[in-house]
């Protein structure tokens, strides 16, 4: 079910501003305890409403990739993102805990296919994005290591950002160092090609805004609708936007049960047991992130 929305005179001025005004309301428009719209489906009638009367060329949607675009099949948790988070709560000392455990979940990324978090719907919704004249990127925290495995999934799930730019904004080669030291004290390495931003983990918000600058596109864009499943990273968007002087509608999306419960958390420790030797081999000829 929808997380509903407290209705007040606020909220209210703000649906009536998009009919009557035909704009998008600002930060300081909005309801002050609800900057993010929680939904659990691209069909949620609030993202029609909150997104009808945006100008094309002035416009960027902004999608996250993990358990917003992609999810994994139902009982593949190794290597998934939640699998990542639970890795990171183990102690040192735990026997469920991996070695190098961003490398880990890499290997199982290009051993692993993913689904569309809502099958059909999640690519249709972006390529009608494009269909109407609307610019579309992904960006992930995923790092630029894992880009072969992920485009790769994201075109067998039917989805094509590099149709969804202008070519000018669609990427450069290499990689590149954030520069938003205020919120980005340590940058790492982060890439952008074919309209997917890999940001290794860095502050979306901040990358964000330091990407649109490196691609010369920080005064086209007026608008930015972003879609992220993490509370962490919609709050990231907010943050970075919300005295920038550009509109944005920012949504939670959560149509993807994360909770470990629903995981057999001894089977998954049982399939990482039998990667454990070879992936040791791996790990010692070419070391680990963390």
């Amino acid at each position: 079910m929808i997380k509903k929305i407290r209705f007040t005179p606020t909220l209210a001025a703000v649906f009536a501003c998009l009919s009557a005004c035909q704009t998008v309301p600002k930060f300081s428009d909005t309801v002050p305890d609800q900057p993010v719209l929680t939904i659990q489906s691209y069909s949620d009638p609030r993202v029609a409403e909150l997104t009808r009367d945006l100008p094309t060329g002035t416009t960027l949607f902004v999608f996250d990739i993990d358990n917003t675009l992609l999810k994994s099949p139902a009982g593949q948790f190794l290597g998934s993102d939640q699998w990542y988070k639970w890795q990171k709560t183990l102690q040192d000392d735990s026997p469920r805990k991996v070695d190098c455990v961003l490398q880990f979940q890499g290997a199982a990324y290009y051993m692993a296919h993913l689904d569309a978090t809502e099958q059909g719907a999640s690519a249709s919704y972006v390529e009608s994005l494009r269909r109407r004249g609307f610019d579309a990127m992904a960006l992930t925290a995923r790092s630029p290591q894992f880009r072969a495995a992920t485009e790769r999934e994201l075109s067998a799930n039917g989805f094509d950002f590099s149709k969804s730019l202008p070519v000018r904004h669609a990427g450069f080669p290499g990689t590149y160092a954030p520069n938003r030291t205020d919120q980005i004290p340590k940058p790492r390495a982060a890439s952008y090609q074919s309209g997917v931003a890999m940001l290794a983990g860095q502050h979306k918000g901040a990358a964000l805004s330091d990407l649109l600058s490196r691609l010369g596109a920080a005064k086209k864009y007026r608008n930015i609708v972003f879609f992220d499943d993490d509370k962490k990273n919609t709050d990231a968007v907010h943050e970075s936007f919300e005295s920038s002087g550009v509109s944005a509608v920012i949504f939670l999306y959560k149509a993807v049960d994360t909770k470990l419960d629903q995981y057999d958390l001894e089977k998954t420790a049982v399939n990482q047991a039998a990667m454990t030797d070879a992936f040791r081999v791996f790990n010692r000829r070419t070391g680990c992130d963390i």
